[in-house]
């Protein structure tokens, strides 16, 4: 989940129920204005939309769900909004 004010990321594990439970509060610090996420297919990728900054943050996710910043990309235009993961 993407924190928006505190430019944070916050990390659930998902019971087999189906209940949602906080894993980490802070599980990554993304750049500013975090407003949307996306997990890549294979389900070892996480992009973030960061409003504030103009960019994109990839991540990459372990087996236990911990992540690891790989990049990122900047210069998108102002207002960018929306993303999808392949």
């Amino acid at each position: 989940v993407t924190n928006t004010g505190s430019g944070t990321i916050s990390s659930y594990s998902v019971q087999k129920s189906g209940k949602l439970t906080l894993a980490q509060g802070i599980a990554a610090t993304s750049g500013a204005g975090p407003v949307d996420a996306a997990i890549s297919a294979d389900g070892r990728g996480l992009f973030v939309l960061n409003a504030g900054s103009n960019s994109i943050t990839s991540f990459s996710i372990s087996r236990d769900g911990a992540l690891t910043a790989t990049g990122s990309v900047t210069g998108l235009p102002a207002g960018s909004n929306g993303l999808a993961a392949n």
